[in-house]
This record gives structure tokens, C-alpha cells and sequence, in this order.
């Protein structure tokens, strides 16, 4: 039976090539974005534009079109939803020259999006759906060998202690939750510097989250199938 798959930030980068994958394997995917690239717009598939995650709007517009979606389709259901959109600000500084306003940015973003398009979503994630988070390395506390980068490195971690949190309230219904570290991969975020392209990270993820199940239920995954320390 084909899947359905939502993706966000699916307009460039890793969300993207995460579509193409989707789509190569036969699977239903509808992408959530602030703006459509062209490249998305050609591969023929659901699209719904203009969403802007830190705004109460973009939820409403959200809800508006699953409930559309789930008016023609019975026992409509997600079967993966990846959070895949992000923001980094560069915050190579000194700290006292840490911009806050950037860091509340990075948290609106990385933190409370993942977590309200969930809830956004929760009445289609039923028994066996999956929930899968695009996180960061970085959002390791064990793992912060050399400090900075404040905003990034502290929503990160708060996704992945939000998502705990949220595997207890969830877990019950049968739902998988899991948290990805793409890799240092070469995207717009990054000045398409990196280890990885969006092609490789995207394979690796594709097939880390193929095998997300209750055993291996909230691991908090690198993109070489090890896990990362918390």
C-alpha cells in the first residue's frame, strides 16, 4: 500500500532530496514550504506554499489543508512526518557579541515548529505513523567539544528534549518518534560547505528512518547508524 510521507523545508537542500527519494520509492509525499522552488514544483506532487512556521497563521493554513485532504481521502493517515525545516545563523563570534534576537529566531524554528506541526498534524498520526526529526550533532550536550554557535547548539537540544517529552505523550497511540543528525552537509544553511551532499545525506537518512519501529523507539541517530550521545 502506498505511504504517505509530509516533509518540510522540502523546497532545497536535504528536505528535497528526502522528497525525491519518497517519490522514487513509490510513496505519497506532500511538501510543507515557505516558498516552492522550481525543482519542487517538478516533481508533480502535493504542495502546500507560504507557510511561514513562526506564525499562528501558517498552523491554521496547515490544519485547513489536511482537513481538506482528509475530507477526500477516508481513513486518511501519515505514515512519516520528517521535520525537516531549519534555521542556522552563523554565530562564529564572541559571546559577548551573541545576538539573542537570532538565537529566539533559531529556537521559533528549530524548537517549537517541529513540536506545533506535530500537534498541527496529530489527528492523522495514528498507530504505526512515525515522526522523524531533522536535528543536529550539535545539540549534543557530550558531544560540545568547542563551544559557540549558542542559538543552534541550544535548539537543538531543546528539539530533542521536546521530542522526548513528546514520545511519552504520544508513545501510547503506537506512534515512532526518532532524532536524525544529517551530517555536515553541503546546503544553502551550511555556504554548501560539508562532508556530504544533499543526495548522500538524503540516501542515509531515507534508509536510517525505513527502519524506525517500537523497539528502536526515540534513538537519537548520527548518519552513519550510530547513536549519538545525549
Amino acid at each position: 500500500m502506498q505511504k504517505t510521507i509530509v516533509i518540510t523545508g522540502a523546497s532545497s537542500g536535504i528536505g528535497l532530496e528526502l522528497t525525491k527519494r519518497h517519490i522514487e520509492n513509490k510513496d505519497s509525499v506532500i511538501a510543507i514550504v515557505r516558498k516552492a522552488s522550481t525543482e519542487l514544483k517538478e516533481l508533480n506532487i502535493q504542495i502546500l506554499e507560504g507557510v511561514d512556521l513562526t506564525t499562528n497563521e501558517a498552523y491554521q493554513r496547515i490544519e485547513n489543508f489536511f482537513t481538506g485532504i482528509a475530507k477526500e481521502k477516508d481513513n486518511f493517515k501519515i505514515d512519516l512526518l520528517i521535520n525537516n525545516a531549519g534555521l542556522f545563523l552563523n554565530e562564529e563570534v564572541p559571546f559577548d557579541e551573541t545576538s539573542f534576537d537570532n538565537m529566539r529566531k533559531q529556537f521559533e524554528v528549530n524548537t517549537i515548529a517541529p513540536l506545533r506541526v506535530t500537534s498541527t498534524l496529530l489527528p492523522y498520526l495514528i498507530k504505526d505513523s512515525k515522526v522523524a526529526m531533522i536535528t543536529s550533532k550539535m545539540g549534543s550536550i557530550s558531544d560540545n567539544g568547542f563551544g559557540g554557535y549558542y542559538g543552534y547548539r541550544m535548539s537543538k537540544c531543546a528539539l530533542n528534549m521536546g521530542t522526548m517529552s513528546l514520545s511519552k505523550a504520544i508513545g501510547q497511540r503506537g506512534i515512532t518518534l526518532g532524532l536524525f543528525h544529517p551530517g555536515f552537509v553541503q546546503t544553502k544553511m551550511t555556504s554548501n560547505q560539508g562532508d556530504l551532499t544533499p543526495t548522500e545525506s538524503s540516501q542515509r537518512l531515507f534508509d536510517s528512518m525505513s527502519k524506525m519501529n517500537k523497539e528502536n523507539n526515540m534513538k537519537y541517530w548520527d548518519i552513519d547508524g550510530s547513536l549519538i550521545h545525549w
